[in-house]
C-alpha cells in the first residue's frame, strides 16, 4: 500500500512540475510576442495603444527622478445602447497586454519593471543596472499563485539563484507584494480613462 501511495505521490509532483513548466514556457512566449507587438506598433487605429503618466520629482538622496508608466492594450469597440430612441455610447476596456514602467536611482541607475499579463496568469520582470550594480529578477505567477522565481545579481557573484514550489520567506512575500502592486497599477490605468473624459 505504501508504495502505490510513494508511486501516487511521483506522478502528482511529475504532472504539477510539468504543469509549472508549461505555464512558465506560455507566459515567456506570451511576454516575447507582446514586446514584438509593442516595437512594431505605430499606435494607430486597430493596432496596440499606449496610454502614459510620466512623474517628475525630487526624491531624498536621490534628487530629480523620472518616472514613466506606460500601458499598452488593444481597444475595444465602444458599446451601444438606447434610451427612449437615443442612441448612447459607452467606452470598454480591455485590461493591459503589458505594464511598464521605468525610472531612475540617482543619475547612474535605471529601473525597468514589466508586467506582462495574460488572463489569470502574470510574468513579472524587474531589471536594475548602472553604476550600484546589476540585478534581474522575474516572477511567474498562475492563477494569483506564485509557481516560480528566478534571479541574477552581480552582487552576489552573478549567481542564478531558481525557486520553485518551495520559496523563501522572502520571495514569497515578494511575490504577494506584485500581485497587490498589478492591482493598483490596473486601479490606475482604469481610473485614467475616467479622469480623461472630466472635462469633454
Amino acid at each position: 500500500m505504501k508504495k502505490y501511495l510513494f508511486i501516487l505521490m511521483l506522478a502528482v509532483i511529475s504532472a504539477n512540475s510539468q504543469e509549472i513548466e508549461k505555464t512558465v514556457t506560455e507566459l515567456n512566449n506570451y511576454a516575447d510576442s507582446v514586446d514584438v507587438l509593442i516595437k512594431n506598433s505605430s499606435g494607430g487605429p486597430g493596432e496596440l495603444m499606449v496610454s502614459t503618466v510620466n512623474i517628475s520629482r525630487n526624491e531624498r538622496a536621490i534628487g530629480l527622478q523620472n518616472t514613466k508608466i506606460s500601458y499598452y492594450y488593444n481597444q475595444k469597440e465602444d458599446s451601444a445602447y438606447e434610451i427612449d430612441g437615443v442612441m448612447h455610447f459607452m467606452p470598454r476596456y480591455e485590461t493591459p497586454l503589458a505594464i511598464l514602467v521605468e525610472y531612475n536611482i540617482a543619475a547612474s541607475q535605471t529601473v525597468v519593471v514589466c508586467y506582462y499579463i495574460q488572463g489569470n496568469n502574470l510574468l513579472y520582470r524587474f531589471i536594475s543596472s548602472g553604476g550600484y550594480g546589476y540585478t534581474n529578477s522575474a516572477y511567474w505567477i498562475r492563477n494569483q499563485e506564485l509557481i516560480r522565481y528566478e534571479e541574477r545579481n552581480s552582487l552576489v557573484g552573478s549567481k542564478h539563484v531558481v525557486q520553485e514550489e518551495k520559496f523563501s520567506k522572502e520571495v514569497y512575500s515578494n511575490g504577494l507584494l506584485v500581485m497587490d502592486h498589478l492591482r493598483d497599477h490596473l486601479k490606475l490605468y482604469y481610473d485614467m480613462f475616467k479622469v480623461s473624459g472630466i472635462d469633454k
